[in-house]
């Protein structure tokens, strides 16, 4: 059965008419009156922006260093992007003014900390972040600890909601605990 030219003009003008519904209208094709998306962010003080800006400038020759000295070295050479990206972050939020909070700005001095010692690293032939595991030290008991891997608490939980990971626990000090880390078991019993 094929479907008549009127239901086809109907859907044609329903589909068209929604479409408009969503859109603020002609303004929003003037450039000078487009909202801008995301939201303009909080102004950054002059003093920060003057520090970010020259964390900025000492993070770009981190990073040219590092590239210069890694050029020969391939595998290090693709871990460059990885020391990049905070200076991208920063500067566009800087940039772009995208700080929406005022604490989010000494987030971009942390950043930029990060982005130094991982360009340092880098220069050096060394890349921490790549072997380093993320885990944390989870209390179970008093004087107990337990060591949790982030990695596996999502695996599991996202396989088995109902089930809590059980990390092998050790009593005493975190020096303790870390000393077993690499003898730590899971089980789901």
């Amino acid at each position: 059965m094929k479907p008549s030219a009127s239901i086809l003009l109907a859907l044609a003008l329903a589909t068209l008419s929604a479409g408009s519904a969503f859109a603020d209208g002609p303004k929003d094709n003037i450039i000078t009156n487009v909202r801008p998306i995301p939201p303009v962010g909080v102004e950054v003080p002059q003093a920060d922006r003057e520090a970010i800006e020259k964390g900025l400038q000492e993070l770009k020759a981190a990073i040219e260093d590092a590239k210069k000295a890694q050029a020969k070295n391939p595998q290090l050479a693709d871990l460059l992007p990885d020391v990049e990206v905070f200076h991208k972050a920063v500067d566009w939020a800087l940039r772009y003014q995208l700080f929406s909070k005022p604490p989010e700005i000494k987030l971009a001095f942390e950043q930029l900390t990060e982005g130094k010692s991982r360009a340092e690293a880098l220069k050096k032939g060394d890349a921490p972040w790549t072997v380093k595991r993320g885990s944390w030290f989870e209390p179970i008991a008093p004087g107990s600890m337990a060591l949790c891997s982030p990695t596996a608490w999502s695996f599991q939980t996202a396989t088995t909601p109902a089930v809590e990971p059980r990390c092998a626990s050790t009593s005493g000090s975190t020096a303790a605990a870390r000393r077993s880390a690499s003898s730590a078991s899971w089980t789901n019993a």
